[in-house]
């Protein structure tokens, strides 16, 4: 009994230190007058993609499924703007979906379903940012392996994939007519097409938490990919495609969404932080992983305190 009114304690603090957190995101100083709803909009996208990977976790990773969830939300939410709602939140949110439905396919069973729901997420979340095009060739390399019909396959993969703009076009037809359509798919290719390379006028402690984010993800994919052979099938292919994801994914934000107004780390950390989840829930050695946690959370208290100082 003492046991668990202790658990339940510890949680209701964790939480509240977690809440404490999202709440000093909202109050960091802007020129720009910010509105509460768009603060609320911003989070409640941030905890449905937690919700996603926590379920993703608990259903087919192994560990627990809430140390993917808090790496989501402490990384995404180290950028104050990730609690300002942007058209960029939406693609954070159709992309936490696709690698959802895209993991279900390798992992669960490679239905037409799961492949359809994630070409469709994928195709929305390119109407907002079309730089995200550039994933479909990765994810059917990844995919046409799976498929027991390849005709099938290459067909729900056209088709699910060109619904969202079909549906978009047909709209813009209706409301502007040729020309308008013939403008979207110039601004569509010249989003696919012109880089936006980082900069580093970034203050020095961001840049420290950006390079620690790295290293601790490159651990963490070694780490993993050292104890490949001892997972289930379900596990390796899973881990084997976020850690693909999370490569692809973090080398499209550097080329494409480097712009300082875009809270790119949302939408890199998706794939991050599950790996990472793994890593600090199921290593061996103990010490170095609590070492790496104290490390983590200094860095984004010490950022945290930087925006108000």
């Amino acid at each position: 009994m003492y046991r668990r009114i202790t658990e339940i304690l510890i949680s209701i603090i964790f939480f509240l230190l977690i809440a404490t957190y999202i709440a000093t995101g909202w109050m960091v100083p802007s020129t720009i007058e910010r509105p509460i709803s768009a603060a609320i909009l911003a989070t409640v996208i941030l905890l449905t993609c937690s919700f996603l990977l926590y379920f993703l976790h608990r259903r087919i990773l192994s560990g627990a499924g809430m140390a993917a969830a808090i790496f989501f939300l402490l990384l995404a939410g180290a950028a104050p703007k990730a609690f300002w709602f942007t058209p960029f939140h939406g693609t954070v949110l159709l992309m936490a979906m696709t690698l959802y439905f895209h993991i279900c396919f390798h992992a669960v069973r490679p239905s037409l379903e799961y492949l359809s729901l994630q070409w469709i997420a994928l195709g929305s979340a390119s109407l907002i940012t079309p730089s995200l095009l550039w994933l479909v060739p990765v994810l059917t390399l990844s995919s046409v392996g799976m498929a027991k019909d390849k005709w099938k396959f290459w067909f729900t993969l056209l088709l699910a994939l060109l619904f969202p703009f079909a549906v978009f076009i047909g709209i813009r037809y209706m409301n502007g007519g040729g020309a308008s359509i013939a403008a979207y798919l110039t601004d569509l290719w010249s989003g696919m097409k012109t880089l936006h390379l980082p900069s580093f006028n970034l203050p020095v402690i961001t840049l420290f938490r950006i390079m620690m984010t790295i290293v601790f993800t490159t651990i963490a994919i070694f780490r993993i990919a050292s104890r490949l052979s001892t997972y289930k099938t379900a596990h390796y292919h899973a881990f084997i495609h976020l850690i693909i994801l999370a490569i692809c994914i973090s080398v499209l934000a550097v080329l494409f969404m480097s712009d300082p107004a875009t809270p790119s780390g949302m939408l890199v950390t998706l794939p991050i932080a599950p790996l990472l989840g793994e890593c600090f829930t199921n290593s061996r050695n103990k010490m170095s992983c609590r070492l790496m946690l104290v490390i983590l959370a200094l860095i984004l208290i010490a950022e945290r305190i930087a925006y108000f100082v």
